[in-house]
Parts: structure tokens; sequence; C-alpha cells
């Protein structure tokens, strides 16, 4: 059962741009305001410039969610789906493969609405979507990720066909490694036309056979369309994924301990 939507702020462009500028806290913060499609375009230059994640704007709705300070932990986890979209366009014969962006800019036309994943996987077909898209939750709720999935999937009618969420616990005092994490998959349903749910994987704590954990995208999903390369795409890999998220908690903390100090 999800819980009551959150609230979105009413704020001056001024206000919104001074939380883009200057944080009210060092630490990862979730923020939601009533922002109308004007002052949202006079945000973009404000909004690329500064270290913020989790864009999303609804025109209709005026609302505007964005995370400020993003973590270790948050850009580690989705630098781990980037590294084997990376390890994709290793195949000239294939230029959708080849030529394809490891990488997802902001998407607008979803329905009327703008998002940003974290990362994705953009194949060079012409559509100026991604296939996959990725978004990590370390502030924002497995809720919040739950909206976005749907979001992507329904918004872009199934172009993007595949959303991997990554839901991380945040660290709470004393704690020096994370706690809780998992992923869920999410499709689109054609004869639905909506997005649906359709696995998880515990990352943290690990299962016993967490050596063989691993994700299989079929070409099918990674491609819109063929030809398809005869060999399997690389899996992706959840040991490498704990690792990046483990080596992004060290970061995390080393961090604060420099900023505490020269506080």
């Amino acid at each position: 059962m999800e819980s009551k939507p959150p609230e979105y702020k009413a704020a001056s462009l001024e206000e919104i741009k001074d939380t883009i500028k200057n944080p009210p806290s060092r630490d990862e913060t979730v923020h939601r305001f009533i922002c109308d499609e004007v002052g949202f375009w006079r945000l973009q230059a404000l909004l690329e410039q500064h270290r913020v994640a989790g864009l999303y704007f609804d025109a209709s709705l005026k609302h505007l969610r964005f995370v400020t300070m993003p973590t270790w932990i948050h850009n580690n986890a989705a630098s781990w789906f980037t590294i084997w979209a990376q390890s994709l366009t290793q195949y000239p014969q294939y230029p959708q493969l080849s030529n394809a962006d490891p990488s997802v800019a902001q998407i607008d036309g979803l329905d009327g609405r703008n998002k940003e994943p974290d990362a994705g996987f953009c194949p060079d077909d012409n559509t100026g979507l991604p296939t996959i898209a990725v978004e990590v939750g370390y502030s924002e709720t497995l809720d919040d990720l739950h909206f976005d999935a749907r979001v992507l999937l329904e918004g872009s009618q199934g172009q993007i066909q595949l959303v991997i969420l990554i839901h991380i616990q945040p660290l709470q005092r004393g704690d020096t490694s994370i706690q809780k994490a998992v992923i869920q998959l999410w499709e689109y349903d054609s004869m639905q036309n909506k997005a649906i749910y359709k696995t998880r994987y515990n990352v943290i704590p690990p299962p016993k056979s967490h050596s063989k954990q691993q994700i299989n995208i079929p070409w099918t999903t990674i491609l819109r369309n063929g030809p398809f390369p005869t060999s399997p795409p690389p899996p992706l890999n959840l040991d490498f994924l704990r690792s990046k998220l483990a080596s992004g908690v060290k970061n995390h903390l080393l961090m604060k301990e420099r900023v505490n100090k020269a506080s």
C-alpha cells in the first residue's frame, strides 16, 4: 500500500534558485516545489550548472522535484549501470550500439512531464529516448521511485522499455555501511498501457547465493529494433554494485569527516 502523496511547497522563483545554488543542508536532500512552466524553463541553466539529481517536473500539476548534494553512494549506484552501458558500445559492426549514448539527459514530452534519470542507455536509433532508465533513491522514497517508473514507462508509451530502481536505506548516525538496498525492475505492458512491477533483487544484506546474483537483459530490450548481436549481452553483476556502494560509503564518510574538521 502506497503512502500519502508528498506535499509540494509554494515558493518564489528566487527561493528555488537559492535552494539550488545554496542547499540548506550538506546532506543529500530531496526538494519539492510548486513551479509553473515559465519558471521551470528559467531554472534550466541553473539546474544543469549545479549538482542536482532526480529532476522531475509536471507542467499541469506545477510540481518540481530535485535532489541537492547527491552523495557518493547515490552517484556510485548510478555509475554501476553506466559502466555496464559503456561496455555495450564495443560492437563496431552494430551502429545502434557503437554509436549509442551510455548516458541519459533530461527527457521531455513524457505526457507533459520532464524527467532526468540517474542513468540509462540510449541506442542510436533516432528516437532520442533511452530503452533503459535507472532511478536511484537515497533521500527519495520507494514511492518516489515507483512514481518515476510510471512517468518514464507510461509517458514514453513503452519507448523506454525497462526501468531499474535502486533504493538505498540512508545511513543513520554511527552507520559505517549500508544496512539495506534493493533493486526493482519495472516494464511497460503494451496490452494494459501501463507500467508493471516485474521482479525484485535483495542487494544488501546479500543473499547466500550473492556470487551468482546478476540481471540478464535481452538485446530486444536494450535495442528497440534489430539486427541483434548473436552473442548474449553481458549481465549486470550485483556483487559489483555492492562494491560500488561500499566504495561510495567510504568516500561519503571521509568527506563528512573533512567537512566536520573544517567547520
